[in-house]
């Protein structure tokens, strides 16, 4: 019997001295970030996020305070303004500053609340067309295509006159009207997932359709699924302010970046803070948001692990 050599013992890692790096995925995450802007775009809404939500200590105004004696005020760091508003104020002498921060709060909740709804409405019903298939799918599907022949704004419009205006229902009438994407998708990679060989084993074990799709369908979909919410959540902010600047959107006594950028169309040549920093505000969040979508996709493609 030939002799059995010993297995040899395996250096230290890492060596005294040297830190451990971090693990693949951080460290993957970390390099794809810093690509590009990604580290300014995660700094500026992660600056979104901290003026939403304390909005009360950053600004000392209320946002609809009016005071007459102060209106069109131009910017605090203008040469001969007044420093008492940073950002100067509106027709009602309103501190911008104060409603630009205040509306922040509502493009992040029409923005998250919409896309909560829309991805588990569409992806429930997208699961239940891929797994199940037959009628239940085909009419899930043609229910789909039917809407997608109308333009994604002009639905939202006719919806939002049945309704009313309202944040609630600005709310409702997205999160309802953008399920088709998030159902379109989740079937295609149902159709797909159902075939592979760890869903043909666990029924052949006795897994139950329940089981099944709780514990191997959803899994897998919750990549696809995160990477278009991330997308739809910069469409909702951009759709909501368009209707609010319609007037069809949120309740004209709120704060919001629609309503401002609706105030400042008569004072254009006279006040043009009314308009462009809101304007900037909304224009850097969605694009800060679509930004750090791409990079969570890259993060996320599989087949770019070894990148």
């Amino acid at each position: 019997m030939a002799e059995v050599q010993p297995r040899t013992a395996r250096a230290a890692w890492p060596a005294p001295g040297v830190s451990r790096p971090l693990p693949w995925a951080r460290r993957r995450a970390w390099r794809t970030l810093r690509r590009g802007s990604g580290l300014f775009n995660l700094a500026f809404l992660a600056l979104v996020v901290i003026g939403a939500v304390f909005a009360p200590q950053i600004t000392r105004y209320d946002p609809a305070a009016s005071e007459v004696t102060q209106r069109l005020q131009p910017p605090g760091w203008l040469g001969g303004a007044s420093r008492a508003h940073l950002l100067g104020t509106d027709q009602l002498g309103r501190d911008v500053f104060a409603r630009l921060v205040y509306g922040s709060r509502i493009s992040l909740i029409v923005g998250l609340s919409t896309v909560a709804i829309s991805a588990v409405l569409g992806s429930g019903l997208g699961v239940l067309a891929g797994y199940y298939g037959g009628r239940v799918g085909l009419v899930l599907m043609r229910l789909a295509d039917i809407q997608l022949a109308f333009p994604f704004l002009l639905l939202a419009l006719a919806m939002v006159v049945v309704l009313g205006v309202g944040l609630l229902n600005v709310i409702l009438i997205l999160g309802i009207a953008g399920w088709v994407g998030f159902g379109r998708v989740a079937r295609g990679q149902v159709l797909s997932i159902k075939e592979r060989e760890y869903v043909e084993a666990a029924r052949a074990v006795g897994a139950g359709e329940t089981a099944i799709i709780a514990q191997h369908i959803v899994p897998n979909l919750l990549t696809p699924i995160i990477v278009l919410a991330t997308a739809s959540v910069a469409n909702n902010i951009v759709i909501e302010a368009s209707l609010t600047f319609l007037g069809l959107g949120v309740q004209p006594d709120l704060p919001s970046w629609g309503n401002m950028l609706a105030d400042a169309r008569e004072y254009l040549n006279v006040a043009w803070w009314m308009s462009v920093f809101p304007g900037v505000a909304l224009t850097l969040t969605v694009l800060t948001v679509n930004l750090l979508g791409d990079w969570l996709r890259d993060y996320l493609d599989p087949t770019l692990r070894n990148v």
